[in-house]
């Protein structure tokens, strides 16, 4: 489907409402007004104590019943998007249209981001993963260093830069904060010139299990597996068998997997010669906090999903990777980031009593700070000046509405 296929739906249907109300309702939302088509509502699953996004009425799917004038935009990523097609089904919805991946691409690029909404939220947190010249990228978390660079400068030129740590409340203008997650040694050697070149700020949260060793994470293992195995049937991991293009489906059952286990079935497959994927090591990571511009702080040990684990494990994946990286450093670590941007209340709650200030999840949005363990971030694609440029704009416009 194309842009032009929804432009047809929302002229066949008198009311049209946008199920979902994150990034792609949003995108999918500011695009229509451009183009001088109207949304009545955004429709989520479960009451919430919002009530509107971007100035229109954020409602319950029970508020609308089915009706031959009624179209419905499902507009989510990922696993979302099953589950909510099953509530419109199970309602007697049976005229939707589903904004993909490649449709979200087209309209992103064909959507100016001009207006901006009523906000008393400035900070644009960027998340990063690695910079290096990768030639396979499975989980697209890679920018090249060039583009990186690109970036940075684009930044210094348009932008104050905050740092993580500091208090962003008194905050009036759009400024950037520049976060690593997971402790890539490129982080080190591809990144960390760039960012003191251009003397922009950035914390690196790191994730403590293979400091000073060889070995990969765990879902660099699991790639690895995939490609070495592509021309076959199929793909043995423990006892389950996978396509040769379900690398996602692997991964998403190895997240909620004790790690004990999810380890024991990877290293069984794993045949070396990932060195480039390696972790910061003790020397680098004290190399980074030399400087007053850049800081660590702790992404837990084993790099799981934390609201799969239990609360003792929970506890000990914070408590651990915050000693293990104060006693590399000789400094406090008071900043966390989850992985997977998963969390449980009590994992908030464990941060408060180890004496973290504050932690970030992977949602998206823009901060002011008020929830200091519930920092929103924005990926950061691998683009140049010019579509990084567009990228900011987006996520002034799409995110900058909470009041």
């Amino acid at each position: 489907m194309k842009l032009n296929d929804l432009y047809e739906f929302c002229d066949r249907h008198k009311e049209i409402y946008c199920y979902g109300a994150g990034r792609y309702g949003r995108e999918t939302f500011i695009h229509l007004a451009e183009k001088n088509m109207d949304i009545l509502a955004f429709v989520i699953s479960k009451k919430s104590e919002r009530n509107f996004v971007l100035g229109k009425p954020l409602i319950d799917i029970s508020s609308i019943n089915p009706s031959k004038r009624i179209g419905i935009i499902v507009a989510a990523g990922g696993l979302y998007v099953k589950d909510m097609i099953r509530e419109l089904d199970s309602r007697g919805f049976n005229d939707y249209f589903v904004i993909e991946k490649e449709i979200l691409n087209e309209l992103e690029v064909n959507t100016r981001f001009i207006k901006r909404y009523p906000s008393n939220q400035f900070v644009n947190v960027l998340m990063y993963h690695r910079v290096a010249n990768l030639s396979r990228d499975d989980y697209n978390i890679s920018v090249t260093p060039r583009h990186f660079k690109e970036q940075m400068r684009f930044i210094k030129d348009n932008y104050p830069v905050l740092s993580f740590e500091e208090d962003w409340t008194q905050v009036s203008a759009h400024s950037i904060v520049i976060t690593f997650d997971d402790g890539y040694a490129d982080n080190f050697y591809n990144a960390l010139p760039i960012l003191k070149e251009y003397e922009i700020p950035a914390i690196f949260f790191v994730s403590t299990e293979n400091i000073d060793t060889e070995l990969p994470f765990w879902w660099d293992i699991l790639s690895d597996i995939f490609d070495r195995n592509k021309e076959k049937d199929k793909i043995l991991l423990g006892e389950r068998t996978f396509l040769p293009n379900e690398l996602m489906n692997a991964r998403a059952w190895l997240i909620n997997m004790d790690y004990h286990k999810r380890k024991e079935i990877l290293m069984r497959n794993y045949k070396g010669g990932l060195e480039d994927f390696r972790v910061m090591n003790v020397g680098e990571l004290r190399q980074i906090v030399e400087s007053d511009c850049f800081s660590i702080g702790a992404h837990s040990v084993t790099h799981s999903s934390l609201k799969y684990e239990s609360s003792d494990l929970q506890s000990w994946e914070i408590r651990e990777s915050q000693n293990v990286l104060q006693n590399i450093l000789q400094r406090d670590v008071k900043c966390f980031s989850f992985p997977f941007g998963d969390y449980t209340e009590g994992c908030v709650e464990k941060l408060l009593q180890m004496g973290f200030k504050k932690s970030c999840t992977t949602v998206n949005g823009l901060t002011d700070s008020r929830n200091l363990f519930l920092i929103p971030r924005n990926q950061v694609p691998n683009v140049g000046k010019t579509k990084f440029a567009h990228f900011l704009k987006m996520c002034e416009s799409a995110f900058g509405d909470v009041l």
